[in-house]
């Protein structure tokens, strides 16, 4: 199967029937950069194993549809830019007895 890219997104073939998710915006040295694992199963459906977002599986009738669910993660998971951090609450100082 061919690479497919969608956006920031690219399957990379790892062997017969599965490929590596990977965004392809950040630089390949990135651990970040692996969204996920796909697997196409025997009946026809593709398993996906999350990697960036959380650890759980889902399955999928067609490539395009894990594209379009990785898409809109990476869309809901997206930075708005740089900000200020919060600030870390602190406790008083200790009265001296």
């Amino acid at each position: 199967m061919k690479t497919h890219s969608v956006h920031q997104l690219r399957l990379e073939p790892l062997g017969e029937g599965s490929w590596r998710l990977c965004d392809h915006s950040l630089s390949p040295n990135d651990p970040g950069c692996l969204i996920a694992y796909v697997e196409q199963l025997r009946e026809g459906p593709y398993e996906i194993t999350w990697v960036a977002f959380s650890r759980h599986r889902e399955t999928y009738d067609s490539v395009n549809d894990v594209l379009r669910a990785a898409n809109a993660l990476l869309n809901a998971s997206g930075s708005s830019g740089p900000n200020k951090p919060a600030p870390i609450p602190h406790l008083p100082p200790l009265v001296a007895r």
